[in-house]
């Protein structure tokens, strides 16, 4: 699992989030660009399973197993 914040972040797009992960294998959460700043939080598709997710102005909390 990773979390990442940018700055001077325009929108999220597919594919960088699976070059960033350098596989298909990925599922995410990402909370929606705010003043150019955005968060996504990434996982392995098959050692996490989302069960539910909430985000905050600049965070997002995230239940799974």
């Amino acid at each position: 699992m990773v979390c990442l914040q940018e700055r001077k972040c325009y929108e999220f797009r597919e594919e960088n989030c699976f070059r960033l992960w350098g596989s298909n294998d990925i599922s995410w959460v990402e909370n929606g660009v705010s003043d150019n700043v955005g968060t996504i939080t990434m996982w392995r598709k098959s050692n996490f399973q989302l069960l539910r997710s909430f985000n905050g102005k600049y965070f997002s909390v995230i239940e799974g197993v």
